[in-house]
């Protein structure tokens, strides 16, 4: 076990050391009042990846993520997505890249006067990005719309194309 566990250590000291892996996440936080106060929806959110970059062109990642609901209903989400990225073009300090991956989940729903349940999400898609190199090691990095399928298991199933400003994720 010793030797597993050194086996690892040396494997993740040099993938560090090439400078091959790259860590971020976002965080966001809304609240929506549409009809007034009564109606009012809070969406936090935390979504840190890791990623590894095979070449100029490919990376590898995993994002987790964490969202949680507060309106009549609590939801609480859960995901864990492996992804691949396409970088495709590259513009001074812009590099422009296509992200595309499955989803599995689960959503926990509580009503406050109920019971709560919990159901099982399954997706599969594509989001474009934008990553503004700020340093040698740092970069903002921008993702909008989202073109796939999301299944909810006895809830719903969601398939389309949207590019919006609510589906725009920052991250460092």
């Amino acid at each position: 076990m010793k030797k597993f566990l050194a086996a690892v250590a040396v494997a993740m000291c040099s993938l560090t050391a090439s400078a091959q892996v790259w860590v971020g996440g976002s965080v966001g936080f809304a609240v929506t009042n549409p009809e007034g106060p009564a109606s009012s929806t809070t969406v936090m959110t935390i979504a840190p990846q890791i990623g590894y970059k095979l070449n100029e062109k490919w990376e590898i990642g995993l994002l987790l993520e964490e969202t949680a609901i507060f309106k009549n209903e609590n939801v609480n989400a859960f995901y864990l997505s492996p992804f691949g990225r396409y970088n495709f073009a590259k513009a001074g300090i812009a590099n422009f890249f296509l992200d595309g991956g499955v989803l599995v989940g689960t959503q926990n729903f509580a009503d406050n006067y109920v019971k709560s349940e919990s159901h099982t999400s399954f997706g599969l898609g594509f989001r474009p990005g934008v990553k503004i190199g700020l340093s040698e090691h740092l970069g903002l990095e921008a993702k909008t719309g989202y073109l796939g399928v999301l299944v909810v298991t006895d809830v719903a199933t969601q398939f389309g194309l949207g590019v919006n400003g609510e589906a725009l994720s920052l991250g460092l």
